[in-house]
């Protein structure tokens, strides 16, 4: 692979699916930035979330919905020793995504959103588990729908290597995320 690439639509779903978690920095107020789970909205061009009504985000982007989400899978530096060359200058290898959106915060998805969250990352879960508390922690967070206008993924899984140096970084990481990643754009 040669240095930067862009990733396709199935790339991009899967690092979200994977990553989860993701930086929400708001246009108007980028110092606001938090970190939050997100998962895709399946059959749409959307992902759904919350935020906790205490922090501040919460009210930047009911004001002016427009943000970035920014996702960082995996990734990992490539020295020299992986390498196997002398004259190797440390490099890293990772796969990201920013995602340009509109966020629509709304009390009404905050079910929906909460759902699709759990069902994404703990399937087994389930809310009546927590009884009344349910209740209480749902209250401290108010769901959202980002609705994605331009998706900039890029992906960084090797640096114009020769062959036989690339099968050596690809050993270095096999068995791992980015090693998955890497043998997938093989």
């Amino acid at each position: 692979m040669n240095g930067f690439a862009q990733a396709s639509d199935d790339e991009l779903a899967c690092l979200i699916d994977e990553t989860g978690l993701a930086w929400i920095v708001p246009h108007a107020a980028p110092e606001l930035a938090l970190l939050m789970p997100v998962v895709r909205e399946m059959g749409q061009e959307a992902l759904l979330g919350h935020l906790p009504k205490s922090h501040p985000a919460a009210d930047a982007l009911m004001r002016a919905g427009r943000a970035q989400l920014l996702f960082l899978g995996p990734n990992s530096v490539v020295t020299g020793n992986i390498a196997g060359e002398p004259d190797w200058a440390p490099t890293w290898n990772f796969v990201a995504a920013r995602l340009d959106v509109d966020i629509v915060v709304d009390d009404a998805l905050t079910g929906e959103a909460l759902a699709a969250t759990v069902a994404h990352f703990d399937p087994e879960w389930r809310a009546a588990g927590l009884g009344p508390r349910y209740e209480v922690l749902k209250r401290r967070v108010i769901g959202f729908r980002a609705t994605i206008n331009v998706a900039a993924p890029r992906l960084k899984l090797g640096q114009d290597e020769k062959p036989a140096v690339r099968e050596r970084i690809a050993a270095a990481f096999a068995g791992t995320p980015l090693g998955r990643w890497m043998e997938m754009r093989r």
